[in-house]
């Protein structure tokens, strides 16, 4: 076993040759000191008021089930997020472009959960008919407008 005045001493000489080094190569210098400072810097910069709550995200939803309210519902209860309800993507994708939302969550049409899984969704056969004809239409040429 060594003795810690010897352990002390390689220690020691360890610390000096990798200080020589990072002083040949300004490369690790730069990964090893600077990188993780900027870094540090850049999360405290966008932190260091604390807990980022009630950013405003636009919530749309298409399917309109008990199933996308309860989602709703449970999207509401995160602390970090203040859902914004919009009718149609396209608006959404308005306001975010305005800055007044920062993202935008869609609930599509035609799903539902799985029985098995809770976090799956499976694709809601009655509901397919719909989404399979209203391609049909817009494949054929009918737009929006004549769709609705």
């Amino acid at each position: 076993m060594r003795s810690p005045i010897a352990w002390l001493n390689a220690v020691t000489r360890t610390t000096f040759r990798e200080i020589k080094c990072l002083v040949k190569n300004p490369g690790e210098v730069l990964v090893t000191f600077v990188f993780p400072l900027v870094w540090m810097l850049v999360v405290w910069g966008l932190l260091g008021k604390g807990v980022i709550e009630q950013v405003p995200v636009a919530m749309v939803d298409n399917d309109n089930t008990s199933v996308s309210r309860q989602v709703a519902l449970e999207l509401s209860s995160i602390r970090a997020i203040k859902p914004v309800v919009i009718n149609t993507q396209a608006e959404a994708l308005e306001e975010l472009k305005k800055g007044t939302v920062y993202g935008i969550i869609s609930i599509p049409f035609g799903y539902m959960k799985d029985p098995n899984d809770r976090h799956h969704l499976i694709i809601d056969e009655e509901a397919a008919s719909v989404v399979q004809d209203i391609f049909r239409m817009f494949c054929d040429g009918i737009g929006y407008v004549r769709m609705t």
